[in-house]
């Protein structure tokens, strides 16, 4: 072979491993090269993470501040007296509600948190209009609007998996109301009364009106176990077609947990009133006119475990007059605010914060007309 072929050869030789080599460095380089990004990556998002975690704790820290400001500074000026008859609520429960709701309602940067809460407990505690409401807090009206929107969410989202969760129930849950009823009117298997209540709808002109149907049940100590609001007129019988029936009808452990009671095995049941009809889940009273001993007794046990759904409505029309009387309400919205009280009822309830309270002998009591403004809130 001639030397040129052997140099040939030779730099081809040597032009195969220069490239080899040349390789083998970009891989190592590539490799440096993700190796360094993916720590500079991991470090930026330390740093972020850092940053989050130092401004949600400032954050938490300067909202912290904020209400410990207000509850140092704000609250003392009312007694508890006058702090009851603005807000309905003892100062107690208003802080309880407000340590519930911070985190939610800091999403709204208008106003503080805690002038939020007193803003919407102020519109359902009165039937003041929300411009009033508003010159008393040195908001305008929309803002008022904004806010109540807000807190409603924030309650239904947020207490009411504590306060009103009774369905599906669960065996302790339907022992504990079976046990309150019997202890209340000496009626076994009861598990709640349902009444069945009207909402007159006014459109602000007062020229149009419609009517919304609200399905409440309440336990033995007259806390709601379930409400459902919006239910038109045309729907003849409200129950039949509720979610409130479906859960009594089809949920096993209320027929897990019958009783003998005589000759009969009677499961766990709702007590209705004459709106209502007899069904296995759901006791009526006798609707004859010529009733024996007996049979007056009976409707007398029943009537007494059904005041409880009556009287929850009673109080909490008490505490949140809003409820009965409520200006400027866009017409969806109605349902919101209606189960957001229904929720501030169970809260105070449960924490003991109760009014002097007249309960009501009516059956199941229509609401007074409620105004509705179809731009808003107010």
């Amino acid at each position: 072979m001639s030397a040129p072929e052997l140099l040939q050869i030779f730099l081809m030789s040597e032009r195969i491993r220069q490239l080899r080599m040349r390789a083998i460095i970009h891989q190592r380089i590539s490799a440096a090269a993700r190796q360094r990004a993916k720590r500079l990556t991991l470090i930026y998002l330390a740093t972020v993470a850092r940053e989050r975690e130092a401004a949600a704790s400032q954050g938490s820290q300067s909202l912290s501040s904020e209400i410990n400001a207000f509850r140092g500074m704000e609250m003392p000026r009312l007694s508890e007296e006058e702090f009851l008859e603005r807000f309905h609520i003892s100062k107690g429960s208003f802080n309880f509600i407000l340590d519930k709701l911070s985190f939610q309602l800091n999403r709204l940067k208008i106003i503080p948190v805690w002038k939020q809460v007193a803003v919407s407990l102020a519109v359902l505690a009165s039937t003041e209009s929300f411009k009033t409401i508003g010159e008393i807090f040195g908001i305008d009206r929309g803002t008022v609007s904004k806010v109540l929107l807000e807190f409603c969410y924030g309650v239904n989202l947020i207490l009411q998996e504590e306060f009103m969760k009774f369905y599906p129930p669960t065996a302790e849950t339907i022992s504990k109301n079976r046990e309150g009823f019997e202890a209340l009117s000496g009626l076994p298997q009861a598990y709640g009364a349902v009444g069945l209540f009207r909402i007159i709808v006014k459109t602000i002109d007062k020229k149009m009106r419609s009517s919304m149907k609200i399905l409440a049940a309440a336990d033995h100590r007259n806390k709601f176990t379930y409400v459902e609001v919006g239910l038109s007129d045309e729907r003849s019988d409200v129950f039949e077609k509720s979610l409130l029936k479906d859960y009594h009808k089809c949920n096993k452990l209320f027929y897990d947990m019958s009783r003998k009671l005589g000759e009969a095995s009677v499961p766990i049941f709702l007590v209705g009133d004459s709106n209502f009809q007899l069904q296995p889940y759901l006791i009526t009273p006798y609707h004859n006119t010529d009733l024996s001993p007996n049979e007056v007794y009976f409707n007398a046990v029943l009537r007494k475990s059904h005041k409880c759904v009556v009287d929850a409505f009673a109080q909490a029309k008490k505490r949140f007059p809003r409820l009965e009387k409520c200006k400027n309400v866009q017409a969806d919205r109605v349902p919101l605010l209606m189960k957001t009280i229904c929720i501030l009822h169970n809260i105070l309830i449960e924490r003991n914060d109760l009014l002097n309270e007249s309960p009501s002998d009516e059956e199941s009591p229509r609401l007074a007309p409620i105004a509705i403004d179809e731009d808003g809130w107010g």
